[in-house]
């Protein structure tokens, strides 16, 4: 190579270094980058606040418990009550029913008021129907044997008013009610007796020894509630009789009146 040329070429090589290492040089001596700062975000604007939850309706109060009275029949100002041929005493019987439907009602969730405490106590008719009236009964049942050379059950209510003791009574509404209730329970014993004692269907009270005295019976008089009396056997029957001393027909008997009386209770309310 030419002295010139080989010179010319070492110059060139040179400057390149050197733009090089200036390069390098100034890369290396700048000075450190300041640490970045950052800015905080805005908060986001708040979302849609949801409305609060609806106020849940108020649960409707539940009805007050059905109340049904129960009126064992006897002793009364009336006597003790009819005695079977074979000894089966009314007031036993109708005690025994009267257990067995207080049972069957309570079990059904129904308040139950007697108006006696124990079998042979006695208690007029008049006190019996106040019992029922303070206790603001959907239904007084009052429970009986009949002893008039017939057989099976009759349901009797009070048609129109009577007079005892200058007391006149019911009242057209309770008259009226008492109505609608015989008509229930006497299809309720029809349906869950099934035949098995004589069906004699409704009667008013007017079709009884004392109603026709007074017009109605006493304990209808005063009533101040729908008001039924029920002859659920006849004691001069024998079959009837014999019905009558099982314990498990007193059971059917007394699922029957539960049936017509919470079916006329629920009816009218």
């Amino acid at each position: 190579m030419r002295p010139k040329v080989k010179r010319a070429c070492l110059t060139m090589a040179l400057g390149v270094a050197s733009l090089v290492g200036g390069g390098v040089t100034a890369h290396l001596l700048l000075p450190a980058r300041p640490p970045v700062t950052r800015v905080p975000l805005a908060p986001e604007p708040p979302g849609v606040v949801a409305d609060p939850p609806a106020e849940q309706p108020k649960p409707k109060p539940e009805p007050p418990a059905r109340v049904i009275c129960i009126d064992p029949g006897h002793p009364s100002e009336n006597g003790a009550g009819a005695v079977a041929a074979d000894g089966l005493r009314e007031v036993a019987a109708n005690w025994q029913v009267a257990q067995a439907l207080r049972t069957e009602l309570v079990r059904r969730g129904t308040k139950v008021v007697m108006t006696k405490a124990k079998e042979g106590q006695k208690v007029t008719n008049r006190k019996r129907a106040e019992i029922a009236n303070e206790a603001h009964a959907d239904l007084c049942v009052r429970l009986h044997c009949d002893a008039n050379s017939g057989q099976g059950h009759t349901v009797y209510y009070p048609e129109e008013s009577g007079t005892v003791d200058g007391r006149t009574g019911p009242d057209k509404a309770v008259r009226e009610a008492s109505g609608h209730a015989a008509q229930a329970m006497s299809a309720a014993l029809r349906e869950g007796l099934g035949g098995e004692l004589t069906d004699n269907g409704v009667k008013t009270d007017r079709e009884t020894a004392i109603g026709r005295k007074q017009g109605a019976l006493t304990g209808s008089i005063y009533s101040h509630v729908p008001v039924l009396t029920i002859e659920m056997v006849d004691l001069t029957h024998a079959a009837d009789v014999r019905w009558m001393r099982s314990a498990e027909n007193q059971r059917k008997i007394a699922a029957a009146l539960a049936d017509g009386a919470l079916r006329f209770a629920d009816g009218a309310r």
